[in-house]
């Protein structure tokens, strides 16, 4: 990673809960029509904002493979989707960093989940996990990237909740 990047995170969309009769069955969780219907209105909002990036990074897990899919959709730029072990639940942030780091993407859209996003967004910006903004499903924070000698660091240039993304987008509240 040379010079300056754009990395954008985005939480998944309002999914279904889990089966009572399946628990712990969390990586097949869909998004909800609602979910769907929400997500779509928070992505317009981040194409009006000009959010076009070169490649989709997302969880594994099916409600992030949702939200990417419309991302791709609704983006322009049709960026490829790629699924990114690390952005899984139980995905490790540290990994994460060092794959950012040798990314030669200029601008990434990340799609994941609660609290790893927030984690993430703390450990680029701070350098630990000191600070904890809670994302909302289909929230975004945009972060500008710089790196160091294989370290990635990043200062925090917004963070939009979900509602605010919508009326971006034109969808009336």
């Amino acid at each position: 990673m040379s010079n300056v990047h754009q990395l954008y995170l985005f939480r998944h969309g309002l999914a279904e809960n889990e089966h009572p009769d399946h628990p712990g069955v969390d990586f097949e969780r869909r998004l909800t029509e609602r979910g769907i219907e929400r997500t779509r209105q928070a992505l317009a909002g981040a194409a009006r904002l000009g959010v076009t990036p070169d490649a989709i990074w997302t969880s594994p897990y099916v409600r992030t493979l949702q939200t990417a899919a419309l991302a791709h959709e609704l983006l322009p730029g049709a960026a490829p989707i790629v699924v990114v072990d690390e952005l899984a639940c139980e995905g490790s942030n540290d990994a994460l960093l060092l794959r950012l780091a040798s990314s030669d993407a200029r601008c990434l859209l990340l799609i994941g989940h609660e609290p790893n996003l927030s984690d993430l967004v703390s450990a680029v910006t701070s350098g630990r996990s000191l600070v904890r903004q809670r994302f909302k499903k289909a929230g975004l924070a945009h972060i500008e990237l710089h790196s160091l000698q294989r370290r990635v660091v990043g200062r925090l240039v917004a963070y939009l909740p979900p509602r605010v993304l919508r009326l971006v987008g034109g969808a009336a509240e």
